[in-house]
Order: structure tokens, then sequence, then C-alpha cells
């Protein structure tokens, strides 16, 4: 939960925060705005269940721990595609938007995951 709150807290809220300037001052219209929530909070969902399998793998055996990250990771990715169609599809909000400012949160995500998993197994290597 620790690690969750710090992606919240250095990743997410500056750039929703940037994201909320950028509407304040205009640069935004409120199509943009919402495309930007959509995209945090599927990347936030995303996220979430690669910590919660991780966390629930750590202590498990090889096996276990390969199935649960790498079959997590395909059924994620599976998941996320289903959930942005379904987005694009029946939400009324800026397509290109969305779609730029999913990439961005996702690129961030998964810096934070790597970053993560690899400050995990320095800890296991010691």
């Amino acid at each position: 939960m620790k690690i969750f709150s710090r992606y919240i807290f250095f990743v997410i809220l500056p750039l929703l925060s940037l994201t909320y300037l950028l509407f304040t001052f205009e640069y935004l219209n409120i199509d943009r705005l919402l495309s930007v929530m959509w995209a945090a909070l599927l990347n936030v969902i995303n996220i979430s269940a690669a910590l919660l399998l991780f966390g629930k793998s750590y202590d498990a055996s090889n096996k276990k721990f390969l199935i649960s990250n790498l079959g997590g990771l395909g059924m994620r990715l599976v998941f996320l595609l289903a959930l942005i169609l379904i987005t694009l599809k029946f939400l009324n909000i800026d397509e290109y938007g969305f779609i730029l400012a999913f990439f961005i949160f996702y690129f961030f995500a998964i810096s934070f995951e790597i970053a993560f998993f690899i400050s995990k197994t320095k800890n296991i290597a010691k």
C-alpha cells in the first residue's frame, strides 16, 4: 500500500495537476480533460493489479511467481485493451487526447513498476 501511495503522489498527482493547470489556463477543453482523467484511471487500475499480483506472489515458489506475474501481465494487457476499446466506443471523449494521455501515463506506470520490481529483487539478493 505504501508503494501505491508513492505512485499516486509522485506520478499521477503531478501529471493530473499539470493537466488541471492547462485546463485552468484554457489550453485544454473539457473533452480533453475528461480524456486525461479516464486515461489516468485506467492506468491506476493497471498498476494496482500489478502491485497486487506481485505482492501475492512475492514469497511464493518460482513457478507460481512466474505464472502470476507473466500471466498477470498478459491478462492486464488484454483487460486494458478491452477497456480502451470500450472507452473509445461508448464515451464521448477526445480519442487522440485519450490515446496520447494513456500512453504517457502508461510509460510512467511501467517505469515505476520496473523500478519497484528491481528494488524488491535487490532486497532478495542481499
